[in-house]
């Protein structure tokens, strides 16, 4: 029979919180590092909703969708690991028509874009410390448009992979500028909107 003095079991319990508690470690992580994959979940509720179809339940997958897409895009909550793979071109950016031989996984498209706005940080930051703000907004709204432009790609892959329906959802522009909205349509009727996180 195995006997421990104090001490011992002090360290034990120290060895065992540091390598059998990763979700806690985890928890210390920035909030986005989930963010890919609530991205995808996302996704498959919209798939699934165009299916249905559910009007509702479309417009609020896609709405989580386009908002996890948009922290994805900001620079500022990537890490410096993100920025590793920033020359591999996103997926999912051109906005185009997805086909059987052109699909998009929606967390390779989501950890591109984080990897991309990651390698961002640098030159806003460069143009924060001279003082040009014009560039530095620019490239955070070159951000943003880039998660919208793969939010856009996911939405359309849904609808087609949920076998084209008569219910639809679309990004247009909102009644202020910089601003858009998600529409749900169906019979060239809009059932319902609602507005994109400011960028």
């Amino acid at each position: 029979m195995l006997r421990f003095t104090r001490p011992a079991l002090v360290w034990l319990w120290v060895g065992l919180t540091w390598i059998g508690l990763p979700a806690t470690r985890a928890n210390a992580q920035p909030a986005v590092d989930a963010a890919p994959f609530a991205l995808a979940e996302a996704y498959v509720r919209l798939e699934m909703a165009f299916s249905a179809p559910d009007a509702v339940a479309a417009l609020d997958a896609a709405w989580d969708l386009a908002a996890r897409a948009q922290e994805l895009s900001d620079p500022f909550l990537s890490s410096a690991r993100d920025a590793g793979g920033a020359g591999r071109p996103s997926p999912a950016v051109s906005g185009s028509a997805p086909n059987s031989s052109d699909s998009i996984d929606p967390v390779a498209a989501a950890l591109s874009l984080r990897r991309e706005s990651g390698a961002a940080r640098a030159a806003i930051e460069a143009a924060v410390a001279r003082g040009d703000a014009t560039t530095a907004d620019q490239l955070r709204i070159g951000r943003v448009d880039a998660a919208r432009s793969v939010a856009r790609s996911l939405i359309q892959q849904a609808w087609h992979r949920a076998g084209s329906p008569d219910l639809g959802v679309e990004v247009a522009a909102g009644s202020r500028p910089g601003v858009e909205v998600l529409r749900v349509t169906a019979a060239d009727k809009v059932l319902a909107t609602r507005e994109l996180p400011a960028r």
